[in-house]
């Protein structure tokens, strides 16, 4: 097969609708320069997520549709079993639910396309966390025409209350950010992070770590053969940027990352109807808990990485004819 011939390849598998025209400069302020968070040296790869996203995403709109009869029956037959496994929706499901499920991935397409109607700043992208510098608590700020120290504040005075808890200085923002003292490495220096969102300033922002771009247990590529394989061995390294956008987009409250892996996202449909002690499944020292006594169909529903799986495998279906079944491993559709 000639180059050529895998470019136009390429380029039709991830074909994007007119709505997505939008490039990831067009909706977000991508940090300038290789210091301090800086995308210089990844804008090429960014790029390239920024693709990979929207074609998930589109995928994943797809599903929905394809399960309303809106295509062949096989088709049908294969986007009803998507929603039924990794959201618990199936032909009892009240119309007015599935389209309250369907709007959370609706409101990231619409972002992705700068479409949105939320009408929020321009969300800023940082490609480490050296934008944010730590300052002591004692550090002394103007509020109402005096000096306080910030810890003192009536501003941030409160946050800093929590235990272990230093403000950060943003020179790109221009704001104080309350977080965790991390050490060394920062916010990307804990616990391996891949990414994290964060929407308490004017802008909102997604700071995508060292490690997401660097990580081998995943795909450089989205669309690789997956005959035979796990769903998260044929994922690409973009699932962070996506995932980051439902955090961005509706909410770190209303996102709970209750699970990254896919068997207990299969596991907790099963049991849609349970309402879980904890929030968070993946035995975390300090799981949330679940003091809304949500269910495990409406936690696996808000849960960011539900949604990468969902919108690989259905993916995966239009273009590859291939899905996961709950043994984890690709069956031909």
């Amino acid at each position: 097969m000639s180059s050529i011939t895998v470019k136009i390849l390429a380029f039709w598998l991830f074909y994007i609708p007119f709505a997505f025209s939008a490039e990831i400069g067009d909706v977000f302020n991508v940090k300038q320069g290789s210091e301090n968070g800086g995308c210089d040296s990844h804008l090429s790869v960014l790029t390239q997520w920024w693709t990979e996203s929207q074609a998930m995403a589109s995928a994943g709109i797809s599903a929905f549709d394809d399960a309303k009869g809106n295509a062949d029956e096989t088709k049908t037959k294969n986007a009803k079993h998507a929603l039924e496994k990794y959201l618990g929706i199936n032909d009892d499901t009240d119309d007015a639910d599935v389209d309250d499920i369907k709007l959370l991935l609706e409101e990231v397409q619409w972002f992705m396309a700068k479409k949105s109607p939320d009408s929020k700043d321009t969300p800023w992208l940082f490609c480490d966390s050296s934008w944010l510098e730590p300052k002591p608590r004692t550090l002394r700020i103007e509020e109402c025409g005096e000096e306080v120290e910030i810890q003192d504040s009536q501003q941030y005075g409160s946050q800093l209350q929590e235990a272990g808890s230093v403000p950060y200085w943003s020179s790109d923002l221009k704001e104080y950010i309350i977080g965790h003292a991390y050490g060394e490495g920062g916010l990307c220096g804990a616990s391996g992070e891949l990414g994290v969102t964060q929407g308490t300033t004017a802008s909102r922002t997604v700071t995508l770590c060292p490690r997401a771009f660097t990580r081998t247990d995943v795909q450089t590529d989205f669309g690789v053969d997956a005959q035979g394989k796990k769903l998260s061995d044929v994922l690409s390294k973009s699932a962070t940027l996506f995932h980051e956008l439902f955090h961005l987009v509706i909410g770190n409250d209303d996102t709970i990352d209750a699970t990254y892996k896919l068997g207990t996202i299969f596991k907790s449909v099963a049991k849609g109807y349970a309402v879980p002690a904890k929030s968070e499944w993946d035995g975390q020292a300090n799981a949330l808990k679940n003091s809304d006594r949500k269910t495990n169909a409406q936690l696996v529903r808000t849960n960011p990485e539900t949604w990468v799986f969902f919108c690989a495998d259905y993916w995966y279906t239009l273009h590859k004819n291939l899905y996961w079944d709950t043994t984890g491993v690709s069956k031909t559709a």
